[in-house]
């Protein structure tokens, strides 16, 4: 892993490029890998964002898979500046989550609390920290399948740099 020069960077992202599109016409019907391609189209280049939440939509318009399909168009609407909307697909992808102390629950929680520090909503993200603390709880008491203990103090990190409680003390976590 030694450097690498910009043009060797600009050349993987052009074979990473290539490759997607090469097999776009392969997932075709695979609502999964569908949305696992549409995320990736959205960061491979600024001129397939529109093919991405296009490809994204038309899984949301007509899967099953509800969590995968909130979640990831969530995603691409936050990144798309579109906070709210996301916010309310990620509310809706945790109505369909089994056990609410669960990976993916602690996901979405997650996934909540950066649509709203992307919206400026600090005491909602705070409040984000507190419920990914809740499903780690949730998760210990419940045993197997739960969050992992250690994922709330990283997740807690990755939230609160610059956060205060207002009172200009930082948020602490324990």
């Amino acid at each position: 892993f030694g450097m690498r020069s910009p043009s060797d960077f600009v050349r993987g992202e052009n074979e990473i490029e290539d490759q997607l599109l090469k097999a776009i016409e392969h997932i075709d019907g695979n609502d999964i890998l569908s949305l696992a391609a549409a995320k990736l189209l959205w960061f491979a280049n600024p001129k397939w964002r529109q093919l991405a939440m296009d490809m994204a939509e038309d899984v949301f318009s007509r899967t099953t898979n509800f969590i995968t399909a909130f979640s990831t168009v969530g995603q691409l609407r936050m990144w798309d500046g579109r906070g709210e909307e996301a916010l309310a697909l990620f509310e809706r992808a945790q109505e369909f989550v089994p056990v609410k102390a669960s990976q993916i629950s602690l996901y979405l929680t997650v996934q909540k609390a950066m649509a709203h520090m992307s919206l400026g909503d600090q005491a909602a993200v705070i409040s984000s920290i507190d419920a990914v603390r809740a499903v780690i709880r949730l998760g210990n008491h419940r045993g197997k399948g739960g969050a992992r203990k250690g994922q709330v103090h990283l997740v807690a990190d990755l939230l609160q740099p610059g956060l205060n409680d207002g009172q200009g003390d930082r948020v602490k976590h324990g």
